[in-house]
């Protein structure tokens, strides 16, 4: 059976992500809300920065990627605005107030 690298890498990061909640629960009541989500984020842009240039210096350097086109970027800002900073943020505000089994649900 083989498996797909799209389906490890899928399911390595919902693992990941589901750890994240109850560690940032724990670290939590030593470090603001606000400070603690742009850490975990700005740890998971340079891990996502390594592994990217990782898989450049792995890959075949014929294959091109497609440019980002301008009617994608406000879809990517939207995504960058909501998704990086504030869902992170009211995340980790929520951990506050509730216990982490319940906030990763």
């Amino acid at each position: 059976m083989k498996i797909h690298p799209e389906a490890f890498y899928a399911v390595l990061a919902a693992l990941l992500f589901g750890l994240a909640t109850p560690i940032a629960k724990l670290l939590i009541t030593d470090v603001s809300p606000q400070m603690l989500a742009g850490l975990l984020y700005a740890g998971s842009g340079l891990g996502l920065f390594a592994f990217y240039g990782i898989t450049r210096i792995l890959q075949n350097k014929s294959q091109r990627h497609h440019p980002i086109q301008t009617s994608d970027l406000p879809w990517l800002a939207g995504a960058t605005v909501f998704g990086g900073v504030i869902g992170p943020v009211l995340l980790m505000q929520g951990l506050l107030s509730t216990p982490a089994s319940i906030a990763s649900l």
